[in-house]
């Protein structure tokens, strides 16, 4: 089992390099808020110690998220503070879903793949967001969304891409921190995956990072996503902890 306090760094290094639009630190607990696009940047990180009673802190976050018209969600991991918080808000009704994996690999001589030229850039390229939000089928609304997350970042990233004559084929993000590439929204286009363009554009980013002095990858993966899973395997990642959410539906 991963250490407490590696876990904890991933998922400090996850959360800024997917900063919410509105984050509010609250005895520990991260807050984020970000119009609802991705779980990841509307939820509680319960990362470290606090002074308040947990059930009375579970409820504080029920009611600011309610006050937005959200549900209470809580990211939790074997490192949540307190340790019975999960059993805490599985007593108070909250449903665990969406279990995944966070990988991780050394970054040793990375080579990239043969093939079309992935497009690298350290600045948000013009229409890259636009390419996203199409290959992922996103509403004009998150991609307003998407653009405020990616304003936040206040690391080192670098934005992949490959294009062909129908559209955007794959798109890809990589922040680096701490001496650690985060991979983020890998997506190819649905009639073109598992012909290795997903692979090529990982290698990409690894091989960006490592040219900026990375020594570690990590990403996350849903534990459903088997080809996912198959594919990063592949690659040379490997399971560093599992993490779920807890989701409370806001009640009319």
């Amino acid at each position: 089992m991963t250490d407490p306090e590696e876990i904890r760094t991933l998922e400090e290094l996850g959360a800024n390099a997917w900063p919410a639009v509105r984050r509010l630190l609250f005895d520990g607990w991260l807050l984020g808020l970000s119009q609802g696009y991705t779980k990841r940047a509307n939820s509680v990180l319960p990362l470290y110690p606090g002074r308040l009673d947990p059930d009375r802190k579970i409820v504080a976050c029920q009611d600011f998220y309610a006050g937005f018209g959200q549900p209470a969600v809580f990211k939790l991991s074997a490192a949540a503070l307190p340790p019975d918080l999960d059993r805490r808000l599985a007593a108070a009704g909250y449903e665990k879903i969406e279990e995944s994996l966070v990988l991780v690999r050394d970054l040793d001589r990375i080579e990239p793949e043969p093939g079309t030229a992935i497009g690298l850039a350290e600045e948000l390229p013009a229409g890259w967001i636009e390419g996203l939000a199409r290959l992922a089928g996103l509403p004009a609304s998150s991609e307003m969304t998407l653009q405020a997350i990616l304003a936040g970042l206040a690391n080192p990233a670098c934005f992949a891409w490959l294009d062909d004559r129908a559209g955007p084929l794959a798109r890809g993000l990589g922040v680096l921190e701490r001496g650690r590439v985060g991979l983020l929204d890998i997506i190819v286009r649905p009639e073109r995956r598992r012909q290795g363009l997903a692979g090529r554009l990982v290698r990409a980013l690894l091989a960006w990072a490592r040219s900026r002095g990375a020594a570690g990858a990590w990403l996350q993966v849903t534990a459903a996503n088997r080809p996912g899973l198959g594919l990063y395997a592949g690659l040379g990642f490997r399971e560093a902890y599992r993490y779920w959410y807890r989701i409370k539906e806001v009640r009319a």
